[in-house]
């Protein structure tokens, strides 16, 4: 059965080559804009627990985590506002408000009279997301 889903297009398919290869696919994209980054699988490969592993590599554009320089004064930046400004990056945001979009809770013509919408949804996800890579 069909679902009439939009896919990502395949890139590549095929052997392993090198990590050099694979990086030559990050930031493009056959839908016509710069591509954000690309999900490498072995559909062969099963973990131990039953899972198949996949890696995300994602353009420096995309990266949700900027390591910043240590300020010339540390003294002025605690430990959880420098997590902050790391991990909460415009990235992140960016592709959170997209999945409430993607759920139909932000409509994709989304403006500032929507911002409640956001806020109120986007706090515990964004908390989860950083969370989540541990």
């Amino acid at each position: 059965m069909r679902l009439n889903l939009n896919l990502i297009p395949l890139l590549y398919e095929g052997e392993y080559v090198s990590f050099e290869n694979l990086q030559s696919y990050i930031g493009k994209s056959v839908l016509g804009n710069t591509g954000e980054g690309i999900v490498v699988k072995n559909v062969d490969y099963i973990d131990r627990f039953g899972n198949q592993i996949f890696v995300k590599l994602v353009s420096d554009e995309y990266g949700e985590i900027q390591k910043q320089k240590a300020p010339k004064y540390p003294n002025f930046q605690s430990v959880e506002s420098q997590f902050v400004t790391e991990c909460l990056t415009n990235a992140r945001v960016e592709k959170l408000i997209y999945k409430l979009v993607d759920e139909d809770i932000l409509e994709d013509s989304f403006g500032i009279e929507e911002l409640g919408i956001i806020l109120k949804n986007l706090s515990t996800r964004a908390y989860e997301d950083i969370m989540k890579e541990g």
